[in-house]
């Protein structure tokens, strides 16, 4: 059973913009009974000594420091982790009753497969799943070296990706076709569709634990959440993608 525990970041110091607020405020609404756990630059000082995510912190690329913290607090704790920029629907309780879980992105990547939402997941403390995640930035540099203009290169392998790879040994399916199916691979990874924790279609609202609103920490540029998640407007960006597919020009 994972624990009610809910994990977080925000390392900037700077005050949440008010989506982020009205998204966090809406958490605590919908789940009563739940700790709720900040992983802030204090507690990151005093918990975490990773290379990887000091180097990103550096740079002020949180969301690549985030993707270590999330595993560590995973893996150490138990509990769910969210982004803060998931928009919450319904209570959880309901996913609590396994050993891990998280799901599938709702939109294929440049190698022609979905990957997984490690911007919402859960776990018991200690999973191996979570605990090979987090291996997989050991003696990791988030800084690999500089270009001829002495500016950093960075390592920034997105972690949906890495634990996408990751899931193979277990049994999971990233082809396209797949990410509207729900699975359970081995070691009690429950693998939920799509449309529960990401970017869901207009006709699936009522299945929908959460939409992932993409602040894009990880980006140069800001973008706007809403017209990236808007179920209409994914609808419609669905049906022309697959159009393309089809006659071969995506």
């Amino acid at each position: 059973m994972i624990p009610k525990i809910i994990h977080y970041s925000w390392f900037s110091g700077d005050k949440y913009p008010e989506d982020i607020e009205r998204y966090i405020c809406r958490w605590k609404e919908l789940l009563p009974g739940y700790e709720f756990v900040l992983w802030d630059m204090a507690r990151l000082e005093k918990e975490i000594d990773s290379d990887f995510v000091k180097e990103a912190i550096s740079q002020r690329k949180w969301a690549f420091a985030a993707d270590y913290t999330r595993l560590f607090a995973i893996n150490k704790y138990g509990g769910i982790w969210f982004d803060t920029d998931v928009e919450l629907f319904k209570n959880i309780d309901d996913l609590l009753d396994c050993d891990c879980f998280i799901g599938k992105e709702s939109w294929v990547n440049n190698d022609g497969f979905v990957y997984l939402t490690s911007h919402f997941m859960g776990a018991v403390k200690g999973h191996q799943f979570i605990k090979e995640s987090l291996d997989y930035y050991n003696d990791r540099h988030f800084i690999v070296g500089t270009n001829s203009d002495g500016k950093p290169i960075m390592d920034q392998t997105m972690i949906s990706q890495m634990q996408s790879e990751i899931a193979l040994k277990y049994g999971l399916d990233r082809r396209e076709k797949s990410k509207d199916k729900a699975q359970i691979l081995t070691n009690g990874v429950k693998i939920y569709p799509s449309y529960c924790f990401c970017r869901p279609l207009y006709t699936s609202m009522k299945k929908v634990y959460a939409i992932h609103r993409v602040a894009g920490a990880w980006r140069d540029k800001e973008i706007n959440p809403k017209s990236m998640t808007d179920p209409k407007k994914l609808t419609f960006r669905v049906i022309v993608w697959r159009m393309l597919h089809l006659i071969g020009l995506k």
